[in-house]
């Protein structure tokens, strides 16, 4: 819905996990060019593009969303990995039961500390992939007041000749990640 598109799936050990896909066509990234930010009414200053995707696809990820018994993982590369952030943000409002927010390439969201306040308090271990080459998570500018959340991991290689954005080359990067 509104370019945005998850799957949700129930893994072992009584997991929730809800995968987030990145950029695919041009209408998706129409969404990802609408960075200048919006005020959320519940997620504060944020991308303007990637909370419209996420608040077209929410409430089907929320009705979908087991009862508080499952730990919720959200997970996505680029674009699926900022719409995760804010989607594990929306759960953790509506007392759902986040533990992981893992992300890979993520552009920057939230234009605001309220995103990073909120995960916190809701004890979300929130990990965030960076393969050294990758120029995504450089966007929007900072000057914009747009800042990261979570743990950032490096993996992969510095700058190469290679794109290092694609998701293959974030599996190859983690495969060969000491």
């Amino acid at each position: 819905a509104g370019g945005s598109e998850a799957l949700a799936v129930t893994m072992p050990k009584n997991i929730f996990g809800i995968a987030f896909r990145g950029t695919a066509d041009v209408q998706d990234a129409i969404f990802d060019v609408r960075a200048f930010p919006t005020r959320h009414p519940i997620l504060g200053l944020v991308h303007r593009g990637f909370a419209a995707g996420v608040d077209a696809i929410w409430p089907q990820i929320s009705a979908a969303m087991p009862d508080n018994n499952m730990a919720v993982a959200f997970t996505g590369h680029s674009k699926g990995a900022a719409e995760a952030t804010l989607a594990a943000v929306l759960a953790v409002t509506e007392g759902r039961n986040v533990k992981w927010l893992i992300t890979f390439g993520s552009p920057r969201v939230a234009a605001s500390r309220k995103i990073a306040s909120v995960l916190a308090r809701g004890g979300v271990n929130t990990l965030r992939y960076v393969n050294r080459g990758d120029p995504v998570p450089s966007i929007p500018p900072w000057w914009l007041g747009y800042r990261h959340v979570g743990v950032k991991i490096e993996i992969g290689e510095d700058w190469d000749i290679q794109p290092d954005h694609p998701a293959f080359e974030y599996r190859r990067a983690l495969k060969t990640a000491p």
